[in-house]
């Protein structure tokens, strides 16, 4: 049985998380939908929202080390952290964590076209990140049954999937816009 007070810790950690998805859900959305190009308007909404998402990692590690320590009936030691899930859900939030502060000072504030490339990788890691922790919260049923490399190996091939998928639409996107280009000069010459 679930207890009562386990619910306190577990209810802003998944009311912090959906807002959190949801928001990087609304940033990917709004910069397909302005044909991936950043201009200052999706930088500002992409500093706005990185606030929203930074507030809800700050209650997220707050809930999680306190339901690991529920959880635990303690502070935990070290062979509790081992556990191939928990220890897994620690790394990816640590990703997000670190991912996030480059992505808001590195990326966010300097969104010009040359940083195009770094942009939407680490946007892919970033929204990798958050669905995969959203997977490990779910994926009771997998604690017993996956080691650390099964959980670790799932992710990386994910991140690596969308690295390479985002950047191929950066590149055909090029490869279209220099042949227009090109069109274009080909009709002058005419």
């Amino acid at each position: 049985m679930i207890s009562p007070y386990r619910l306190l810790l577990l209810y802003p950690h998944l009311i912090s998380c959906c807002i959190a998805i949801g928001c990087i859900f609304l940033c990917d959305i709004k910069i397909m939908l302005n044909k991936f190009k950043l201009d200052k308007n999706i930088s500002n909404f992409l500093n706005e929202i990185s606030k929203i998402v930074s507030v809800c990692l700050i209650i997220l590690w707050i809930t999680g080390i306190a339901l690991i320590c529920f959880d635990c009936g303690h502070l935990p030691h070290l062979s509790d952290l081992t556990k191939p899930k928990l220890f897994t859900k620690l790394i990816v939030v640590s990703i997000l964590t670190i991912n996030g502060y480059f992505l808001h000072r590195l990326v966010i504030n300097k969104s010009k076209q040359n940083f195009k490339n770094i942009i939407y990788t680490i946007g892919a890691l970033s929204g990798g990140s958050w669905f995969y922790a959203i997977f490990l919260g779910i994926a009771k049923p997998l604690n017993n049954i996956w080691t650390i490399r099964e959980f670790l190996g799932v992710y990386i091939i994910l991140i690596s999937i969308l690295i390479i998928g985002v950047n191929s639409i950066i590149f055909a996107l090029r490869i279209r816009a220099i042949l227009k280009i090109f069109k274009l000069e080909q009709l002058i010459k005419k």
